[in-house]
């Protein structure tokens, strides 16, 4: 069986960049034809209710988005199980708000779109929860390195926008929900698509007997949930460790001498892991004393079996 090869870094990034640049070409298509269909006042409502929706989106996610990226390509990890525990806390989330929403429907969309009814509670409960599930999904995919899967799904959400934004504005005319259907029918669409793909896929992955899973707690480390007095004990921890003296580790990195920095981006690497080091000039902004200690470092790491590469 041939090993599939791996795509240069020109080719990646053409992958990436044409799906962006085609939904920018659809952009100059959909903006003319909102502001034609949509007088002032009910344009004014549809961006009303993409910044709420963004901010719910925002504080739901909790940065577990980021605790997916750093955790995805380590060896053996349970990928699935590793999506479900990011995800979970954001849907929880999502669902209260939406409870919350529910009672306080009326009031809220008075307040927000000086509107109110039942299809804008339910565009504004569904669309987040979408937005939700697109975050981690199309996240996925992209941490799969699948450029072109990935613009192509956003261009087929773009165009998807446009027509379900034409047959909307033909059934209820000039009024904001136009664009609030458009948006959640369209993301609805690719979203289902990526899923439906996703446990496709699964099901035909075989799963190892030994992976690794990891705690939710440490998840919610990288989230804003920030334990700030055990990062501070496992940063000193780390620069003891490697004889690295920063007086007070609390300081801007800006703030810290050529030498600090570099030691400090020393220490950042060690602690990623890893079985190779690649460091270019490593002492170059150090003194003799630190140098010393650095090198020692080195030596201590090649004891341990890793390999360190110095330019």
């Amino acid at each position: 069986m041939e090993e599939r090869k791996k795509p240069n870094l020109i080719h990646s990034f053409i992958q990436y960049f044409y799906g962006n640049f085609v939904v920018l070409l659809l952009g100059f298509l959909s903006l003319p034809l909102i502001t034609r269909m949509l007088d002032t006042d009910e344009y004014g409502r549809t961006s009303m209710f993409q910044s709420v929706v963004t901010v719910i989106y925002i504080f739901a996610i909790l940065g577990m988005d980021q605790a997916y990226i750093r955790y995805f390509y380590k060896e053996n990890i349970d990928r699935r199980s590793l999506l479900k525990k990011c995800i979970t806390p954001a849907l929880f989330i999502v669902f209260f708000l939406s409870l919350l929403y529910c009672v306080l429907a009326k009031h809220v969309n008075l307040f927000l779109f000086e509107k109110t009814g039942f299809d804008i509670s339910l565009l504004v409960i569904v669309y987040t929860f979408l937005s939700v599930l697109e975050r981690f999904f199309f996240l996925h995919i992209r941490m799969e390195q699948n450029g072109k899967l990935y613009s192509n799904m956003n261009i087929l959400s773009k165009i998807l926008y446009i027509v379900f934004l034409w047959g909307a504005f033909t059934i209820l005319g000039n009024e904001f929900t136009v664009v609030l259907y458009a948006m959640t029918l369209s993301l609805g669409c690719t979203t289902g698509m990526i899923i439906i793909r996703y446990f496709y896929k699964e099901k035909r992955v075989e799963k190892k007997e030994r992976q690794f899973y990891v705690p939710k707690k440490e998840l919610m480390k990288y989230g804003i949930l920030l334990d700030h007095v055990q990062m501070r004990r496992k940063t000193e921890e780390l620069l003891r460790s490697l004889h690295i003296s920063i007086p007070d580790i609390t300081q801007p990195v800006e703030k810290m001498s050529g030498g600090q920095r570099q030691a400090l981006a020393i220490a950042r690497a060690v602690y990623a892991g890893g079985d190779i080091f690649i460091f270019d000039e490593p002492t170059s902004a150090m003194g003799m004393k630190e140098t010393a200690r650095i090198m020692k470092l080195f030596m201590e790491l090649k004891k341990e079996g890793k390999t360190i590469i110095l330019i």
